[in-house]
């Protein structure tokens, strides 16, 4: 959807769908998404998800995404070093 020009189709259907156990799968897809008001609320979900998953580099990575949407450099870097740290192949 996103590749032909559909962003806020596949920004909704993303955040509708988006679950922890598809994050691997999903998020080098997402990353092709320009997100815009869905950054908050999947923000609020990948926190939520933090709280019983606290090694989880793929959330890491979605926050450090969500984090560059939000033009949070620091942030961002900060996410990418804890996802690393959880999950190398995201390197």
């Amino acid at each position: 959807m996103a590749q032909s020009g559909q962003n806020e189709a596949a920004e909704k259907l993303l955040v509708s769908q988006l679950q922890l156990d598809e994050l691997p799968l999903v998020l080098p897809y997402l990353r092709k998404i320009p997100l815009g008001k869905s950054v908050l609320k999947l923000r609020k979900q990948a926190q939520h998800w933090l709280r019983d998953h606290a090694s989880n580099g793929y959330v890491y990575a979605l926050l450090a995404y969500l984090a560059e949407q939000e033009g949070e450099p620091q942030q961002a870097e900060i996410a990418w070093h804890k996802a690393r740290q959880y999950e190398p192949r995201l390197g």
